[in-house]
């Protein structure tokens, strides 16, 4: 084949160029992917002045922004117009990751594009969100709910000794995975809501998801912290409108920029987008085995685990995961034991990247309160295993900033003893019999 031959094959496949052709066959590769880079190039560029009128491209627009929420807003409201001009949703998110290098951190990039079709899937996501997870919303309704009853049906941990064993003193960081284990009454959510509390008030953003208890319940734990009593007394002040619950009630409103709280039922999709509606870097959930559209407990660890990663790794989020512990575990310590295994297997124990079992231990003296021992039984990169009497504050579920070692010893049984028999044969046995959450914690 003569060069004039392949020349005029080359433009009859390709179209007519501005790029010089081969001169032979070794230049054919480079010449390929030249004319690719030019013609996509090319293409971003139309779209570019289609949709930029004033002469900016993206890159630009991103540039001129005077912080990572304004150039996060550019490319919000440059999503519509891309799509309008019918530019695929691949090559907007390449176009974004492109022109946002250097200027935001990708796994956000990748979240305002998720974020932009949720809005075009759903326009009034952000008015539904903020109804829905607004918390001066559920404290009107905690206020309602005691003026027509009468009463009211009722994540660093902030605590140093632990703290000191998390990342070298640097605490839980973006991505990672914090899992609280515990038995029924055993002050879970009461911790939780210590460590979101100073996450909060040292400027972060956080999304709570009780799906053990109404938001409503929530608020008056967070009232019971401020005013350090317990839930009757927490009527009362609401009932008589004290001075003590206005300072405790505006103390609770300078939270409500940090702090968003919505409660279930809800299911993995509901839960994904819920999350990527809300701005958080933080998110709660109050339980695992909770979450609805699951036949049993396992399958229900399993399919969190696999979605939550999913949605780290993705978003770059932090998560704080509780879950009650298994029939089996509880029998352990009640023998004296460690115990702290999830309800679901191990599942979660893998996913996560730390894990604090606690413990209510036998009383120091005859007729005192059990001794509250958290163990870090999983600590990724630092030591674990070691355990320590932490300090919650009654009436007001309130933790002290401080812990006391203690020894433990963990107690070996049976690979697989008859107790484990008979969960196996609840989790297996199909039905919501075996999935009904238990009470608060």
């Amino acid at each position: 084949m003569s060069e004039r031959q392949i020349d005029s094959e080359f433009d009859a496949a390709c179209g007519p160029t501005e790029t010089p052709p081969p001169k032979d066959w070794g230049d054919v590769s480079r010449y390929l992917g030249e004319e690719s880079d030019r013609r996509f190039e090319e293409t971003r560029l139309r779209h570019e002045r289609l949709v930029n009128p004033n002469g900016l491209n993206l890159r630009d627009l991103l540039e001129g922004s005077i912080d990572e929420a304004g150039r996060l807003m550019v490319l919000s409201n440059q999503f519509g117009a891309y799509r309008e001009e019918g530019m695929p949703l691949q090559d907007i998110r390449r176009l974004y990751l492109y022109a946002a290098r250097g200027l935001i951190d990708p796994a956000r990039v990748e979240r305002a594009v998720d974020r932009a079709l949720l809005q075009e899937k759903y326009p009034d996501v952000d008015a539904r969100f903020e109804k829905a997870a607004n918390p001066a919303h559920h404290r009107e309704l905690l206020e309602e709910a005691v003026r027509r009853r009468g009463s009211l049906e009722t994540l660093r941990l902030n605590i140093e000794e632990l703290d000191a064993l998390i990342n070298d003193g640097a605490g839980i960081g973006l991505g990672e995975v914090l899992h609280i284990v515990g038995g029924e009454g055993g002050l879970k959510t009461s911790l939780l809501l210590h460590a979101l509390i100073d996450y909060v008030e040292r400027g972060g953003r956080a999304l709570f998801l009780s799906l053990d208890m109404h938001p409503q319940k929530i608020e008056e734990r967070l009232y019971r912290r401020l005013l350090n009593c317990g839930q009757a007394q927490v009527v009362e002040h609401i009932r008589l409108n004290t001075p003590e619950y206005r300072m405790a009630k505006e103390a609770r409103a300078r939270q409500d920029d940090g702090l968003s709280i919505m409660g279930g039922p809800m299911n993995l999709t509901q839960i994904e987008n819920v999350i990527l509606a809300s701005d958080a870097d933080v998110v709660a959930l109050d339980y695992v085995t909770a979450i609805d559209g699951f036949r049993d407990e396992l399958t229900a660890a399993r399919s969190v685990s696999k979605k939550f990663r999913e949605l780290r790794d993705r978003w770059g989020l932090t998560f704080l995961l509780l879950s009650q512990m298994s029939r089996s575990s509880r029998q352990d310590q009640a023998k004296g034991g460690t115990g702290g295994h999830a309800i679901g297997g191990s599942a979660l124990e893998q996913f996560v990247d730390y894990e604090l079992e606690l413990l209510s231990d036998a009383p120091e003296t005859p007729g005192s309160r059990p001794r509250l021992i958290a163990t870090l039984r999983k600590n990724r990169g630092g030591p674990s295993g070691k355990s320590f009497e932490i300090f919650p504050f009654f009436p007001s579920l309130e933790f002290g900033n401080k812990a006391e070692p203690v020894e433990r010893a963990a107690t070996r049984k049976p690979m697989f003893s008859f107790a484990d028999k008979i969960q196996w044969g609840s989790l297996t046995s199909g039905g919501a019999a075996g999935f009904a959450p238990e009470a608060g914690s």
